[in-house]
C-alpha cells in the first residue's frame, strides 16, 4: 500500500495528460500511487499515457462519461493510500510537491493541508513568473511562523474563506484518506460547476478539523485557457446549490451567530450574485433572520419584492 494517492480524472485531455503523469513520475517523494480515471474520452487519450503504464503504480481505469465527480468518486473509492492528492489531467505538479505537503501533515499531526498555487494561461511566458494565487488572500499572507507552514485554526479558515472566498483548489490540496472514508464523503454528482468548493467545505466541517495547514509556496499550476472559463449551462443554479450547501453545512455544524460578520458579508454577497428572484429571496430571508434589527435590510427586501411585481428580477 503507497503512502499517497493521487487521483486525476479525465476526459479528452490528450493534449496535456503527458505533462501531469510525468510531474507525478519525477517527484523526489516516491511513495505514491497514481489512478488515472478517464471518464469515456474520445481522444487518444489512453494511446498516449499506455507507454507510462508498465509502471506497476499507474492505474488506468475507464469509464462511461457521467461527469469530472463521478470520476473523482471512482478515484477515491479505489484509493488505498493514507493520504490523498488530486491532480487535473491539463494541470502538473512541481518539484517537491507531495514531499511537501506529507511532511507537513505528519511533522505537525494534521489531516488537512493545501498550498499556494500558480495560474498560468501563456506558454510564451515562464509559470513561475506568475504571481502564485494567494498572495493576495488573508489566509495567505505571511505571519510570524515558519516560512515552510503555518497553521490556520477552524474559526480564521470559515471567517476568511466567507469574507474573501475559498483559498483552496482541487490540486493544491492533501488530505488523510481517513476523512472521506469515516464521513463517506463524496463529490456532488448534480453539480456541472462548483464541485469542488462543495466537497471541500464538507470535508473541513463535517469532520470536525481545528487545525489545517498551509504551505506558502505553489506546489502546483493550474493551467487555464478560454475554453476552461466558458460558463456553464444553468451556472446560477449550481451556484445556488454550492452556496446554500455552504450555509446549511455551517448552521449545522458550528452555529451561524458564531461568525457573526463574515456570515453577514456572504449572505450580502451571495444577494447580488443571482439575478432570479427566488434566489435572492432565500439568501436575504437569512440575512434579515441573522440581523434582524437592521432596518437597511428590510428595505431592501421590500424593494426586492416590489421589484419582483414590476418585473425587475427574474422568476
Amino acid at each position: 500500500m503507497s503512502k499517497i494517492s493521487v487521483i486525476i480524472p479525465t476526459y479528452n485531455c490528450a493534449r496535456y495528460i503527458k505533462d501531469a503523469v510525468i510531474s507525478v513520475i519525477n517527484q523526489r517523494y516516491k511513495d505514491w500511487e497514481l489512478i488515472i480515471v478517464d471518464d469515456g474520452s474520445t481522444d487518444n487519450t489512453r494511446e498516449v499515457i499506455a507507454p507510462y503504464l508498465e509502471n506497476k503504480r499507474i492505474r488506468y481505469v475507464w469509464q462511461e462519461n457521467r461527469g469530472k465527480s463521478v470520476a473523482r468518486n471512482k478515484g477515491l473509492d479505489l484509493a488505498t493510500g493514507k493520504y490523498i492528492t488530486f491532480l487535473d489531467a491539463d494541470d502538473f505538479f512541481l518539484p517537491g510537491a507531495l514531499s511537501l505537503r506529507v511532511n507537513c501533515l505528519e511533522k505537525y499531526k494534521l489531516k488537512f493541508v493545501f498550498s499556494d498555487y500558480v495560474m498560468w494561461n501563456d506558454p510564451n511566458i515562464p509559470y513561475s513568473s506568475y504571481v502564485p494565487v494567494l498572495k493576495t488572500h488573508p489566509l495567505g499572507k505571511s505571519d510570524n511562523q515558519s516560512n515552510e507552514m503555518r497553521l490556520i485554526n477552524l474559526y480564521e479558515f470559515v471567517s476568511k474563506s466567507l469574507v474573501r472566498g475559498l483559498p483552496l483548489s482541487v490540486i493544491s490540496v492533501m488530505f488523510s484518506s481517513t476523512l472521506v472514508k469515516k464521513y463517506n464523503i463524496k463529490f456532488d454528482d448534480r453539480l456541472n460547476i462548483g464541485q469542488d468548493i462543495n466537497f471541500w467545505w464538507s470535508l473541513i466541517l463535517r469532520t470536525g478539523i481545528e487545525k489545517i495547514g498551509f504551505i506558502p509556496k505553489p506546489t502546483a499550476v493550474y493551467r487555464f485557457y478560454n475554453a476552461s472559463w466558458k460558463k456553464a449551462q444553468g451556472r446560477e443554479r449550481y451556484n445556488f446549490i454550492v452556496d446554500t450547501e455552504i450555509y446549511m453545512l455551517i448552521k449545522r455544524y458550528l452555529g451561524l451567530n458564531k461568525f457573526g460578520k463574515p456570515m453577514v458579508y456572504f449572505l450580502w454577497n451571495r444577494y447580488w450574485l443571482y439575478s432570479s428572484f427566488k434566489y435572492k429571496l432565500y439568501f436575504w430571508i437569512k440575512l434579515i433572520n441573522l440581523s434582524p434589527l437592521k432596518l437597511r435590510y428590510w428595505k431592501l427586501l421590500i424593494g426586492l419584492i416590489i421589484g419582483r411585481h414590476r418585473g425587475i428580477y427574474s422568476s
